[in-house]
C-alpha cells in the first residue's frame, strides 16, 4: 500500500474497532426505533436511508473512524485502492438512499 492510500486510515487496535462496530451497528437500529416511535417513519425505510447516509459520509472520509472500521469489515477489505473505496461508498450509499426514499413501503417488506 503506498503512502497516498494509507494517509487516510485511522490505525484502530481491536478492541476500539469492535466498539465502535457495534456502536454504528446499535445507534443505526437505534436511531430508527426513535424515528419510528415518534414521527411513525417506517422502521425498514429508516433502517435503508439511515445506512445510506452513513455510507456517504463514509466516503468523505470524515470522520476518520467510520471511514476505517466500514473499510476493514467484509470484503470491503479486499480493496486496497483508496479512491475506489471512495467511489463504492458514495455509490451504494446515493443507492440505498434512493431505495429507501423511493421504493414504495410494501416492496421493502
Amino acid at each position: 500500500m503506498s503512502a497516498s492510500e494509507d494517509e487516510d486510515l485511522f490505525r484502530l487496535t481491536w478492541g476500539q474497532f469492535v466498539l465502535g462496530y457495534f456502536g454504528i451497528m446499535i445507534g443505526l437500529v437505534g436511531l430508527a426505533a426513535l424515528l419510528a416511535r415518534i414521527w411513525q417513519v417506517d422502521g425498514d425505510r429508516s433502517i435503508i436511508c439511515l445506512g445510506g447516509a452513513m455510507f456517504l459520509l463514509a466516503s468523505t472520509g470524515r470522520p476518520r473512524y467510520l471511514y476505517t472500521i466500514i473499510r476493514n469489515t467484509g470484503w470491503f477489505a479486499l480493496i486496497w485502492n483508496r479512491k475506489a473505496m471512495r467511489g463504492l461508498l458514495a455509490f451504494l450509499g446515493l443507492v440505498l438512499l434512493g431505495v429507501g426514499l423511493l421504493a414504495s413501503t410494501s416492496s421493502l417488506h
